[in-house]
């Protein structure tokens, strides 16, 4: 969405090209869950302006956007075929029309991931303001496949299944010392395993 808008502002057709500011044009109040979902009365139909170049309309342009594509394999461990989800950046061919009404699409739920991620960090913001010296705050997440680097690499590295695979964890954790400071350290475990699963 971010690419969308913007190209979308690049060629003329909206005067935004802040994702933030495009969530404040379209809603009365970024931080209400019911505008933000679009339960609002006020400003559930409320739509960006767009610049009035007819002109526009008919040019051929593109936008980037990032999509999920399905690829076949072979496991550097054994060699068997295996389908991979892999994102990349595609180009994707659009009149002026098309990007608008693309946008009109997604922006519904554009809007709801950028209220979770804003009530997600001002949670997080109110448990760290109010933790006491006995409580702490942890915050984990994993990176799954990510690909090794080396220092010097062979040119057979660069193809198919040969660069190395590890699942990172990563946590944060928060918590006050005994002059009541917030202390905030960063921590990172490595593993070789690829499951996603629980079991």
């Amino acid at each position: 969405m971010k690419l969308l808008i913007w190209k979308m502002h690049r060629v003329g057709l909206i005067n935004e090209k802040d994702p933030n500011k495009v969530c404040k044009a379209v809603v009365c109040d970024v931080t209400s869950k019911k505008c933000m979902y679009g339960e609002c009365e006020q400003c559930q139909d409320k739509v960006l302006p767009e610049t009035k170049n007819e002109t526009l309309q008919d040019v051929n342009s593109f936008y980037n956007r990032w999509v999920t594509k399905t690829e076949q394999r072979k496991r550097a461990t054994d060699g068997v075929e295996i389908k991979v989800k892999v994102m990349s950046n595609m180009k994707v061919e659009a009149k002026s029309t098309d990007m608008i009404s693309t946008f009109q699409v997604e922006l519904p739920d554009f809007k709801q991931h950028h209220y979770r991620a804003y009530h997600q960090q001002a949670q997080l913001a109110a448990l760290r303001a109010k933790l006491s010296c006995n409580e702490c705050v942890l915050v984990i997440d994993y990176s799954e496949n990510y690909l090794c680097k080396y220092a010097s690499e062979t040119q057979s590295v660069h193809f198919g299944a040969l660069r190395r695979q590890l699942t990172l964890h990563t946590g944060v954790l928060y918590y006050r010392n005994r002059a009541n400071e917030l202390i905030c350290e960063s921590f990172c475990t490595i593993s070789e395993s690829l499951r996603h699963g629980f079991t």
